[in-house]
């Protein structure tokens, strides 16, 4: 594994952090792996480039940009194959949601449903709006 590399942070990310929000952008992240656990957040990932995405019992490989929808209760990895990786990420904790009220609905929702589908293929149309 290679050193862990520094992302830029957002400006809004001072506060939204208190409250359990990070945001990152995601660029020249190529050949990165990330480790297979179980994370302490939800991730929401826009991502354009190639890689691998190691989901529970699955893995899914994709070229092009796609949304990933990562939930706390399953193990997952990331394997970019891109020389150019670039994107967004958003973690957020179970907290964030607690304070309005949503956690539930989010667990039962299903871009984070156990079982389901993690990927969404984004067109380049979407991508640019």
């Amino acid at each position: 594994m290679g050193a862990k590399i520094e992302r830029p942070v957002s400006e809004f990310n001072t506060e939204l952090k208190l409250k359990g929000f990070n945001v990152w952008q995601l660029e020249a992240d190529s050949h990165a792996t990330r480790i297979y656990n179980r994370k302490d957040f939800y991730k929401i990932c826009l991502t354009t480039g190639k890689s691998i995405v190691h989901y529970a019992d699955r893995s899914f490989e994709h070229e092009g940009t796609i949304l990933f929808f990562g939930n706390p209760h399953v193990p997952y990895s990331w394997e970019t194959l891109s020389t150019t990786y670039a994107g967004y990420t958003v973690l957020f904790s179970e907290d964030f949601f607690s304070a309005s009220e949503r956690s539930e609905s989010l667990q039962h929702s299903p871009l984070f449903k156990i079982g389901g589908t993690p990927i969404i293929k984004i067109d380049e149309g979407k991508r640019d709006f």
